[in-house]
């Protein structure tokens, strides 16, 4: 019975939010997201983006620096412990052909259980970090080239200050 009653709510809830249109431009207007100030620092910037790609926007005395990230780039930093250890495709695979017969899986061999938490260790840190894996620019030349461009003036561009709208 209560469950039933859950769905019957759920469903009408469904139905009528899908009754009323939300027009997210409109209700983001209302909101400016205003930064009155410089901001150099990564976790300051202005977000932007759609979930997966995202770029986070801060500001230098000579420019505007647009980090660009996504969900799944791993941080190139990481730690390459083992390395001589984890050996080829090649090699991993001959090992399998001649190990793994008769088991279902590869995690019922002891040896390859060993070997993928070798594999895994570096994975493991506190990294990779949530930092950009590029960072292209807007300095000074680009923003003369823009204003050319576009017919405005440098002057109506503030690199201190930013509105999102």
């Amino acid at each position: 019975m209560r469950k039933t009653h859950y769905l019957i709510v759920g469903i009408l809830s469904l139905i009528s939010i899908s009754t009323h249109a939300i027009d997210s431009q409109k209700i983001a207007a209302k909101h400016p997201i205003i930064a009155d100030k410089p901001v150099p620092g990564f976790f300051e910037g202005a977000l932007l983006g759609n979930g997966a790609l995202g770029v986070v926007v801060t500001t230098r005395p000579d420019a505007i620096c647009l980090h660009f990230g996504h969900n799944n780039v791993w941080d190139i930093r990481i730690a390459e412990n083992n390395k001589e250890k984890i050996g080829t495709f090649d090699e991993i695979f001959t090992k399998a052909q001649t190990t793994l017969t008769g088991l279902p899986f590869i995690y019922h061999s002891n040896e390859f259980s060993e070997y993928l938490k070798l594999t895994a260790e570096n994975y493991q840190k506190p990294y990779p970090r949530p930092f950009p894996c590029g960072i292209p620019l807007l300095g000074d030349a680009t923003f003369t080239s823009l204003c050319a461009k576009y017919s405005f003036q440098k002057e109506e561009l503030s690199i201190v200050n930013f509105q999102l709208v």
